[in-house]
């Protein structure tokens, strides 16, 4: 993710390069992403409503992921991952209506799905930083302090506003442990930088 290195302009011209090719909802993420870290807000969001429509369709995981990211339409996100876990039945689509609860508020129940998906085992640092939210929130100290340095030695850079939060909730564990965020921000953004 350019983004996350710093190169704003490089961000905006490869994400709109990559929605120009595929057009997915995680290509169109990160290019909202990109075009409102480049203060182009008015296209981000025009792009975020177009997406918005074709993801409901196209990929409602995603959707969900970012809407509950974003802070906005916590019942649509809600909806949108219970219907795509009852349809995949898969850990990405569980990690996605763990995710949806944890941003809505549900932080126990979010953490009791979270739990079956056992996603320490997988090595997608956002879904590792999604982890350890819940676990953070849910007083579980060291088993969040451990999925946030599996996401950060994952790829320290997965997405820019996630990656620097992440290195914040060490830091600040690292100063005190009972620093951690006790309730869902409804700041961030965009998921990791497709490979």
């Amino acid at each position: 993710d350019e983004r996350a290195r710093g190169d704003v302009a490089a961000a905006v011209r490869e994400s709109s390069a990559e929605v120009e090719r595929s057009g997915t909802i995680e290509h169109r993420w990160v290019a909202y992403d990109a075009l409102r870290a480049a203060n182009r807000r008015d296209e981000a969001e025009q792009l975020f409503a177009e997406s918005s429509r074709i993801g409901e369709r196209t990929d409602p995981r995603t959707l969900a992921l970012w809407l509950a990211t974003l802070g906005r339409e916590p019942d649509r996100a809600l909806a949108l991952a219970r219907r795509d876990r009852e349809e995949r039945q898969d850990l990405f689509s569980d990690e996605a209506y763990a995710w949806a609860l944890f941003r809505a508020g549900d932080t126990a129940e979010a953490r009791t799905v979270m739990d079956r998906t056992r996603a320490l085992e997988v090595r997608d640092p956002r879904v590792l930083y999604h982890r350890a939210r819940v676990l953070l929130a849910t007083g579980s100290a060291a088993e969040g302090r451990r999925a946030l340095e599996l996401a950060l030695g994952t790829n320290p850079h997965w997405n820019a506003d996630e990656s620097v939060e992440a290195r914040r909730m060490l830091h600040a564990l690292d100063g005190a442990p009972s620093a951690a965020p006790s309730a869902p921000a409804r700041a961030g953004s965009g998921p990791r930088a497709a490979p």
